[in-house]
């Protein structure tokens, strides 16, 4: 299913030792991601439209922590793709995501 058919996109993503894409380029209101890996997998996310993930560089959370990015007071959420890689196989990050374009 696109973006465009789930604006809300909510969904658990998988992440082993090579890059993927966990959110494509498009307007965002509510970025929300959480490392739910239960054994102690760490997860390197890239705000980057253009490099891969690359594991220990960029934003890294440990499980149960999340990363939090909306809009406020003239602050616009992150636009591009979102990228994720993980320390070890196995790993699962639960995405939420809220598109510009709903009230």
């Amino acid at each position: 299913m696109s973006y465009e058919q789930n604006p809300n996109l909510n969904k658990q993503v998988t992440i082993g030792a090579t890059s993927i894409l966990v959110a494509e380029k498009s307007a965002k209101k509510v970025i929300y991601l959480r490392n739910t890996s239960t054994a102690a997998q760490v997860i390197t996310l890239a705000f980057d439209s253009i490099n891969p993930a690359v594991a220990g560089v960029g934003l890294i959370i440990s499980p149960g922590e999340y990363v939090l990015d909306s809009n406020s007071e003239g602050y616009e959420a992150w636009n591009g793709q979102i990228k994720a890689i993980a320390s070890a196989a196995g790993a699962t990050l639960s995405v939420m995501i809220t598109p510009e374009d709903t009230e």
